[in-house]
């Protein structure tokens, strides 16, 4: 088994748990995005213990409390995180279990644990809360104690309600609505893209604006700050139009192929397995730039005092952002704490750390409180976006119609700039100040440990013999980074398009092909229960109809998922029915995994029918949703999913695996309706009408 990295950076008990009387503290570094990870760890806590859900209290991602397990990111938080709380839980409790043996003058063996209390044949009774003083967490882990087996499961499978809904739906959960005491009310005004210095800026002008107390400058970063939010807001809007910026322009828009052969990338070698460029059939599909767009702003409060900065952020990774703020004011680690406090799940890296970063330098040049807030076109234009791709496929059968060649190249921007990846500070307002940080270098960390980057889910899962290459551009006049999947929407969407090509050309079954390349058991079990449910095959299309299938496992060693839509095509393209099948491994909470296929489902319908952040010379271009539309609440479909029976094996990450395979069912449901192949997202009307010209 493969070492933890949760429990290797961070293997002392002591860090991840504490008791007192009935109450046990659990403290992880992964985050609530609105995954529902918080409830599934204590679900994972509390049977490891044998303890009920509600007498464990979680704190999450504090810097100066919590375990360093970097991002809540790459749907490991179950799998790494998970793993981690149930590893320890395992060896506390039995150093517990000792520990009430001596107190209750009898053998470990004898002792059993009920409702969190020691007990041995009914006589006694010893809480954790009374043996604190006899155990030692600090100690490091013993991984050989093995956790208790499903059968012992209380928690653990069950739909345990979230408990931290309630405050959410009451106006309480969020970190809009953290309230210090004296806090003053900020705006920044940010560059129009990257590399731009702010070249005219009347600050005493700024100044004498209604409502403005501070006009906060460093280099190229502007902040104003105000004691009422409205105050901060207009007077934002009026310094947006008395500012200028100088800087390189970006290229004039431009169909995505066209702009990414404008960048040199040389293609670096991912799998090699036989694979070659001689195909018969060939495939060249793009995805163009996609915002986060959550519906919720960033946000973040900072308090600097005592020489000692306090962050409250809905960053995805506390413990890298902190590091990052330290290096950018010129302050130790231990000087920064970093809160996590939920925010709009993002799935990817939004503009929340930026905006902890301004918070921060306006909080300690003002020195007092500030809240700040980013405007629905800084969100949707200043945040790092989802990059723009190209995939290029060729693959050939043999005289059987076996799949012999496929050679699958990848062509786009990064994904990756959070913070804490490389040696430098991906922060932006980093690069503006008089001081600036330098980002780090571009690069694509491979297929381990987080299954790649642009190229994740670009080697096949079925039985083919593969040449995967990624040619990765370095260059960053449009910012990107990660988002939702990452490269698995755009390849999963090409190798799924791929198969019912060559499908189509053998004359099989679209299921049928596919089943006929796979040798893994638990994939051949998601497709046919996918079928099964939606009542596969298809009938023949009208054209005003149409039916899909997409599949993958997600990274190649998450979770399984087969989808299956139905559209209806008139003026507009409409999802009807969504099926699908999942095989997470062992569910924590079925109620979240259904939670997140959903979400995934319906956030890859809007993406690959909708979406698409267009861009001028002055950078990108979407200051609201007209401009930037999503999926709207008369167009989500009927919504089925099923999960398969596996609680005996380990957990798999379920966060992003809905992805790729939607993208790709809906990419084949219009080939089944119209008999013509749109390979360029978003699968508009237009682009429809198109491919009959």
């Amino acid at each position: 088994m493969k070492p933890n990295p949760s429990l290797t950076s961070n293997p002392v008990p002591a860090k991840w748990l504490s008791f007192s009387g009935a109450r046990v503290e659990l403290r992880t570094g992964k985050v609530e995005i609105g995954q529902g990870i918080g409830i599934a760890l204590k679900q994972i806590a509390a049977d490891e213990l044998c303890v009920p859900v509600d007498c464990v209290d979680l704190v999450a991602g504090d810097t100066h409390l919590t375990p360093d397990e970097l991002w809540t990111s790459a749907s490991i938080s179950v799998e790494i995180g998970g793993g981690a709380v149930r590893t320890i839980a395992a060896d506390v409790r039995e150093r517990f279990r000792v520990a009430a043996a001596r107190r209750l003058n009898t053998s470990p063996d004898a002792v059993v644990i009920r409702n969190g209390v020691f007990e041995t044949d009914g006589v006694g009774g010893v809480s954790y809360g009374d043996l604190v003083a006899d155990v030692d967490l600090t100690v490091p882990v013993d991984t050989s104690i093995a956790p208790l087996p499903p059968v012992h499961h209380r928690a653990v499978g069950q739909p345990v309600p979230r408990d931290d809904l309630p405050a959410k739906l009451n106006g309480a959960g969020f970190i809009h609505d953290i309230a210090l005491d004296g806090m003053l009310h900020a705006r920044v005004i940010l560059p129009p893209r990257p590399g731009c210095t702010l070249e005219n800026c009347d600050e005493a002008f700024l100044r004498a604006l209604p409502g403005v107390r501070d006009v906060v400058r460093d280099g190229s970063f502007l902040a104003i700050t105000s004691e009422r939010e409205e105050w901060a807001i207009r007077a934002a809007e009026k310094a947006e139009d008395l500012v200028s910026w100088q800087g390189p322009k970006l290229p004039l828009f431009s169909p995505v192929a066209d702009l990414l052969d404008r960048y040199d990338a040389s293609p670096e070698p991912v799998l090699t397995e036989g694979g070659s460029d001689g195909g018969d059939v060939v495939l060249r599909l793009t995805r163009p730039f996609l915002a986060h767009a959550s519906v919720g702003l960033v946000c973040a409060l900072a308090e600097f005092k005592d020489e000692r900065l306090t962050v409250w952020s809905q960053s995805q990774g506390v413990f890298p952002l902190g590091v990052a703020i330290a290096r950018t004011l010129d302050l130790s680690a231990h000087a920064v704490r970093v809160i996590h406090a939920p925010g709009a799940g993002c799935y990817g890296h939004n503009g929340a750390d930026d905006v902890a970063l301004e918070a921060a330098l306006i909080a300690r040049a003002v020195q007092r409180p500030v809240r700040l807030v980013w405007t629905r076109a800084q969100e949707i234009q200043a945040a790092p976006a989802g990059p723009a791709m190209q995939v290029t496929l060729t693959a050939g059968t043999d005289t059987n119609g076996r799949i012999d060649r496929w050679s699958h190249k990848i062509n786009g921007f990064t994904h990756l700039t959070r913070p804490g990846w490389g040696d430098g500070v991906n922060l932006a307002s980093a690069w503006a100040v008089a001081s600036p940080q330098e980002p780090s270098q571009t690069a694509d960390p491979g297929q381990v440990p987080f299954g790649g980057a642009g190229c994740r889910n670009a080697p096949p899962i079925y039985d083919v013999p593969a040449q995967v290459d990624y040619a990765l551009i370095k260059e960053r006049s449009f910012r990107t980074s990660a988002l939702r999947a990452l490269g698995a929407h755009l390849n999963v969407f090409a190798i799924e398009s791929m198969m019912d090509e060559l499908a189509e050309r053998t004359g099989a079954d679209p299921l049928a092909y596919r089943l006929d390349h796979l040798t893994d058991p638990r994939a051949i079990a998601v497709l046919k229960r996918v079928a099964d449910m939606a009542g596969w095959p298809p009938a023949p299309s009208d054209g005003t109809t149409g039916r899909g299938l997409g599949f993958a496992r997600y990274k190649n060693s998450a979770a399984y998922c087969a989808v299956i839509c139905d559209l209806a095509l008139d003026e507009r393209v409409t999802v009807t029915s969504a099926w699908a099948a999942v095989d997470a491994g062992q569910v924590i909470n079925p109620d979240g995994v259904r939670n997140q296929i959903e979400g995934g489902i319906l956030q890859s319908i809007s993406w690959t029918l909708h979406e698409e952040l267009r861009w001028t010379e002055s950078g990108f271009d979407a200051p609201d949703w007209e401009a930037y539309p999503v999926l709207g609440f008369d167009e989500i479909p009927s919504l089925e999913v099923d999960l398969m029976d596996a609680q005996d094996a380990p957990p798999l990450g379920v966060g992003e695996c809905a992805t790729g395979p939607t993208a790709a069912a809906l990419g084949n449901a219009i080939k089944q309706a119209l008999g013509v192949r749109i390979v360029d997202m978003p699968l508009t009307p237009d682009k429809i009408a198109q491919a009959f010209v």
